[in-house]
């Protein structure tokens, strides 16, 4: 994440499933960001835009158009990380989290 790495807009998928930013981590966890366990995933640029849910559609979370984004995010309950062009809205499992470019 480069200097970055504290910042609220790098987020981090630690490999026991919890999802944090930067922020968040420098200032409840400092010391997990010089040791970060191996495999957690880091987005940069990004923000947090919520859950799809019924009645919150992607397009409702990051707008008209940047749902489809290259830039936009998808992680599935699963945590399978999936890109906006590839996301087909009808099929998004409840409870996947959205992350945005800002």
């Amino acid at each position: 994440a480069g200097a970055g790495y504290a910042a609220e807009s790098t987020i981090y998928m630690l490999p026991d499933g919890r999802v944090r930013t930067g922020a968040q981590l420098a200032r409840r966890q400092a010391g997990l960001l010089s040791d970060l366990p191996s495999g957690t995933r880091v987005l940069t640029d990004k923000r947090f835009g919520g859950y799809v849910k019924p009645g919150r559609a992607p397009s409702e979370i990051c707008g008209a158009t940047k749902w489809r984004s290259p830039d936009t995010v998808y992680r599935l309950p699963s945590g399978e990380l999936v890109a906006g062009p590839k996301v087909d809205p009808a099929r998004l499992p409840r409870a996947t989290m959205v992350f945005c470019a800002p």
